[in-house]
């Protein structure tokens, strides 16, 4: 059960580090392949809340509420298993 813990919990601080560098890279409107590798990581999970969430203007609220999904996945987580 450890190990399913630790693996978890790393997955989710990878996909909290793609979501940071994603939102990092899109305030410098940069290309190129890390940025497309970027996306395709990221897109998955962002999509479904931005189908969810309301517009806001130019803002994307998605990053920051998939990234206050993914600390309570890990309290959970780390609570129960």
């Amino acid at each position: 059960m450890d190990f399913l813990k630790q693996t978890l919990n790393i997955l989710i601080d990878l996909l909290i580090v793609l979501v940071f560098l994603r939102v990092i890279f899109s305030w410098f409107r940069t290309e190129g392949a890390l940025v497309q590798l970027l996306n395709q990581c990221t897109e998955p999970f962002l999509a479904p809340l931005r189908r969810v969430l309301p517009q806001m203007g130019m803002l994307d609220f998605s990053p920051l509420i998939l990234l206050l999904l993914m600390q309570i996945i890990r309290s959970l987580i780390n609570a129960y298993l």
